[in-house]
């Protein structure tokens, strides 16, 4: 048997840190994921403070962060 397939809500929230820099929250439903930080160097991709990744866009954080996501859970 299959299983039925489930919606899962993703959501993105913007603000800016300290330094000035676009700070961007990655959520599956309630679980913070991780955060996609733009700086001046380029884009970070930080996975629950255990993976960071310089990635080229902040669609390619968020195609990393959702894959270690689904790895891990």
């Amino acid at each position: 048997m299959s299983k039925k397939k489930q919606n899962v809500d993703v959501s993105l929230d913007e603000k800016k840190n300290a330094k000035g820099n676009l700070v961007q929250t990655l959520k599956v439903g309630t679980d913070v994921i991780g955060e996609i930080t733009t700086t001046d160097d380029g884009i970070i991709a930080d996975y629950r403070h255990k993976k960071t990744v310089n990635v080229k866009s902040v669609d390619e954080g968020i195609e990393m962060l959702i894959s270690e996501y689904h790895l891990h859970h």
